[in-house]
């Protein structure tokens, strides 16, 4: 018995929106440097979709790459098409938390500092995205025909040679 049709366009287009937000956290990811193991769209517990990262840049305190590792978080959000609206102070979305929770650690108390890095952070995971979104867009078609990719795959996919 299969779905009806209204019912699989939502489900094929709710899977599209996971394959490019995820394509667009590992694209900027492995593109800044960070060492990924594998992309999977597919059902993970309560969520869809994942983009996992073995090693990444160190931190420390530096605030570049701080900076970076915020806008990875923010990438997949923009390359669906949706940012965060970093004035409105709520970042429920798991991935604005987390980029709120590094820029945090550049801002301190200061909120109104906070907007505004998460502002400017958001606006290079913007240009990032628009600069890899050839990319992004080849993993995603790759991630509805495959589901999982590995980190070398992706690599192979998009010819990076490390």
């Amino acid at each position: 018995m299969s779905l009806p049709l209204d019912v699989q366009i939502v489900q094929d287009e709710q899977l599209r929106r996971v394959a490019c937000h995820e394509a667009g956290h590992f694209v900027v990811a492995m593109r800044l440097g960070h060492v990924l193991d594998y992309v999977d769209i597919r059902e993970v517990g309560d969520r869809l979709g994942v983009a996992v990262t073995s090693a990444g840049p160190a931190l420390g305190n530096d605030h570049h790459r701080i900076r970076e590792s915020a806008a990875v978080f923010l990438a997949g959000p923009a390359a669906e098409g949706r940012g965060i609206d970093s004035s409105a102070g709520s970042c429920t979305d798991g991935d604005a938390f987390s980029a709120k929770v590094l820029m945090s650690q550049l801002s301190g108390e200061d909120s109104l500092a906070l907007d505004r890095l998460l502002e400017e952070v958001q606006q290079a995971a913007d240009a990032y995205v628009k600069a890899w979104a050839e990319d992004i867009e080849r993993l995603t078609s790759a991630l509805l025909d495959r589901f999982v990719l590995t980190g070398h795959e992706v690599m192979d996919l998009l010819d990076v040679h490390c």
